[in-house]
């Protein structure tokens, strides 16, 4: 599938360079950022949003990630490629918000993404909506856990296309209405609800938050991270020192 191209910044994709034009609000959350912060920024963003029409959230579960998906300790939060925050951990139903630098998911056409999606299986519907604030992809898809036990680890599940509906086991089968944020060359902002349904007209009955609200959060200046260094082996973004990537040639040490 194609990947998206959006709006809020153009330039280099790095938010701390000096040839990219950002939005001046998300230009304001970058220059007050503290890493360390962001497990309650995102918590508190998140809630205010899905607590409109969700009345127990319960807590919320939040992880940081490097270049190669791997969860970091907090000592290297300002080092991150990526965040997230889960509600509903372990129940039929879960909000998430993913933050994430990843040159592949936020580059192409917002038009050819949800077209070929469609045409693919992947999505059951999908809209494009293009303003001053961004490209905001939006669509419905269906999910199941991967292999036979539910991961929500780092909440990843496979798409199941639509001519597989009818296949797969019912008892296994989520929906769950996406939003996608392109907010630079790099950066995008996913915000989800997934409901725990065997058919798409019982999943429409689960859902709480209006898409619109997923939308709205994604927009959110506020729910930014900068892009995070380079790697010391010669990665693009930084890994944790136990992985041992390399992913070029070696800079070599400072004198």
């Amino acid at each position: 599938m194609v990947a998206v191209g959006g709006a809020l910044m153009v330039g280099s994709g790095d938010p701390r360079s000096d040839d990219t034009t950002i939005d001046p609000a998300i230009q304001r959350a970058l220059d007050d950022y503290d890493a360390w912060a962001m497990p309650d920024l995102l918590d508190r963003e998140a809630r205010a949003v899905f607590s409109r029409h969700v009345s127990d959230l319960g807590p919320s579960e939040f992880r940081a990630v490097d270049g190669s998906k791997e969860t970091i300790p907090s000592e290297y939060y300002d080092k991150a490629s990526g965040m997230w925050v889960l509600f509903g951990d372990d129940t039929d139903h879960q909000l998430f918000v993913d933050l994430a630098h990843s040159p592949s998911e936020a580059e192409g056409a917002a038009q050819e993404y949800c077209d070929e999606g469609l045409a693919e299986g992947y999505f059951l519907e999908c809209t494009v909506d293009i303003s001053d604030a961004g490209t905001v992809i939006s669509w419905l898809g269906a999910l199941r856990p991967p292999g036979d036990e539910r991961n929500f680890s780092d909440g990843t599940m496979i798409a199941v296309k639509k001519d597989r509906l009818g296949v797969v086991d019912p008892d296994s089968i989520w929906f769950e209405h996406n939003v996608k944020v392109i907010k630079s060359e790099t950066f995008v902002t996913y915000v989800s609800e997934r409901v725990h349904a065997p058919t798409r007209e019982q999943a429409e009955a689960l859902f709480e938050v209006p898409v619109a609200d997923l939308a709205e959060l994604g927009l959110d200046p506020d729910v930014v991270i900068p892009h995070p260094p380079a790697d010391p082996g010669g990665c693009p973004q930084w890994m944790l020192p136990s992985t041992d990537a390399t992913c070029g040639e070696v800079p070599p040490a400072s004198k």
